[in-house]
């Protein structure tokens, strides 16, 4: 199915209703509690996103399409029943468009996806340590490390651990070196 044909299916101008009041909501510091977005519109779309015949990674695109104009929590917790699904490529593209909305200015593209980390990826033993590789290796962004860190309450210690000792400094003339500051926690 297509953006347009979704658009369609839902009606245009509850779409874009949906759309601003969602964009107004996930803005907002207390994320979920403003602006009474449509939160009914992503759970009802959903079958049309995930079960249609079509590869995943067109999956993901029009997932994160729908995502960009309307960011909402309802969109992304699918993803993750799904994401064991995905192969090699999938995965990777997956990654690729979190990274890009955990790296972005705009607050109601990243809090509805750390939310979705929090209670999602980071919570599922099985996957928490390939989402952390996945949105902290060495080549991250600060703005997207700065998300994941937010976002990384459930994240085991060791995995934690191990970005603060790459960000923190250690060596001499330094208070405190990375792995004291850390084992001080």
């Amino acid at each position: 199915m297509t953006r347009s044909e979704l658009i369609d299916l839902v009606g245009r101008e509850r779409y874009l209703a949906a759309c601003a009041a969602a964009r107004a909501d996930a803005a907002r510091p207390d994320y979920g509690r403003g602006a009474g977005a449509d939160v009914a519109l992503p759970h009802e779309i959903e079958e049309h996103i995930w079960w249609e015949p079509e590869p995943w990674r067109e999956k993901i695109a029009l997932l994160f399409a729908l995502y960009d104009e309307m960011p909402s929590y309802g969109h992304l917790m699918y993803a993750e029943h799904h994401y064991r699904e995905f192969g090699a490529e999938d995965r990777a593209a997956w990654w690729q468009a979190v990274r890009a909305r955990l790296g972005s200015e705009d607050a109601a593209l990243r809090q509805p996806l750390q939310y979705a980390l929090w209670c999602g990826f980071f919570e599922d033993a099985e996957l928490v340590g390939k989402a952390w590789a996945a949105l902290t290796g060495p080549d991250a962004a600060p703005a997207v490390l700065q998300a994941a860190l937010r976002a990384s309450g459930p994240v085991p210690w060791p995995l934690k651990a191990a970005l603060y000792e790459r960000l923190l400094p250690s060596g001499p003339g330094t208070p405190r070196s990375g792995r004291a500051w850390c084992g001080a926690l």
